[in-house]
């Protein structure tokens, strides 16, 4: 376990899938991702297939009320308080605001044992591409901060 400290968060190597992320990527084959393991705010990246049909469905499938219950209650259960997902051409971009009790790998664990949440992550695996520069087997990259306007005078 490795981990790289910033002013306000601390990014851990470990074994696990991303919160947010489902069972998907190193959940499922053990291998080491990055993940956030303090509160606060987590800026994650993936793509998506650069096929116009690809996107209508994985924006269909997150629509206002179109999220599984489960996968909605598994997501809040894990003290995410706040996910909002957006799009530029294919690149997608989380925002996640997570509070004192969330724990990814305590999170990754959850996601592998639900059948709702892996159903749901091989649903996304059809569509989702991970970045070039992901570690292997990641899915969602986080994105590391550069700038903070309450850094600057």
């Amino acid at each position: 376990v490795g981990t790289h400290a910033q002013p306000d968060k601390v990014f851990s190597l470990c074994t696990g899938g991303l919160a947010g992320g489902g069972a998907a990527g190193g959940a499922a084959t053990g291998a080491p991702v990055v993940v956030v393991a303090t509160a606060g705010r987590h800026v994650l990246l993936i793509d998506l297939a650069d096929d116009a049909a690809a996107i209508a469905r994985y924006e269909a499938w997150h629509a206002a009320g179109a999220l599984p219950p489960e996968i909605g209650a598994s997501i809040r259960a894990a003290d995410i308080r706040a996910m909002d997902i957006y799009r530029s051409g294919n690149r997608l971009v989380m925002i996640m605001e997570t509070g004192p009790d969330h724990h990814p790998a305590a999170k990754a664990a959850a996601d592998r044992a639900d059948p709702a949440v892996r159903a749901w992550e091989e649903r996304m695996d059809g569509v989702q591409r991970p970045l070039p520069w992901a570690a292997p087997d990641a899915k969602w990259t986080p994105a590391s901060p550069i700038f903070s306007l309450d850094d600057q005078p």
